[in-house]
């Protein structure tokens, strides 16, 4: 699992990583409002964590501007505001969660692990949408205009993945770590066989969807229309 931490002090950030790298997520570190929308649009984070002691951009800007590109993404914030008025603000802006400081640790881990468990219960009994493709979860079927394409384990994986992020773009070492597991490095050139796959199958079912391949970088779903 992929986390993006968002905090202006440095200290109190390596405070809150080293406890996720320990429980073995993946963490990237920003120190400012600008660099916490650049990494959000351009990665592949389960969660975000954004304290409130961000420069050039606050909370609130950082969180609508989230939801106004309607990046897929769970947004924890931690915040040394106390008012409840700051809290309802903060979650009626889109806000997955909301903590004070100061806080314990063990509290903190078990708030990321809470909002991972919400995320996935989201998707157990839902079908994933982009543009005009559909694919549900329960079966792993791809569908557009009434059209049914069966997808294999791997390629559901990743279509997945690819759909849930929609227009985020996911590096072959993203979808190699979720798909494969953090040690199977020798899958990376498998990753381009399994979207030549993909793409004959949606382009078998008539959809207006592609796979968009940037290079050197990864892949992300793009409406042809």
């Amino acid at each position: 699992m992929q986390i993006l931490l968002a905090c202006g002090d440095p200290t109190f950030s390596q405070r809150l990583a080293q406890p996720l790298i320990k429980s073995n997520f993946t963490v990237d570190t920003v120190y400012d409002g600008d660099a916490c929308l650049s990494y959000a649009e351009f990665g592949a984070y389960d969660v975000i964590v954004i304290d409130t002691n961000l420069t050039q951009k606050n909370d609130l800007d950082i969180l609508k501007a989230l939801r106004k590109k309607r990046l897929p993404v769970t947004v924890f914030v931690i915040s040394d505001k106390r008012d409840v008025t700051d809290r309802v603000e903060g979650l009626d802006n889109g806000a997955d969660d909301y903590l004070c400081k100061p806080f314990a640790i063990d509290e903190f881990l078990a708030r990321v692990r809470a909002l991972l468990r919400r995320k996935e219960k989201a998707y157990e009994f839902d079908i994933l949408s982009f543009g005009d493709i559909y694919l549900d979860l329960k079966t792993n079927e791809l569908l557009c205009n009434e059209h049914i394409i069966r997808l294999g384990l791997k390629e559901f994986q990743i279509m997945k993945l690819l759909i849930s992020h929609g227009r985020q773009i996911l590096t072959k070492e993203q979808l190699v770590e979720k798909v494969w597991g953090l040690n199977f490095t020798s899958e990376y050139n498998n990753i381009e066989v399994y979207i030549s796959f993909l793409r004959k199958k949606i382009a078998k079912l008539g959809s207006q969807v592609t796979i968009v391949s940037i290079r050197g970088i990864g892949y992300h779903l793009m409406p042809m229309k």
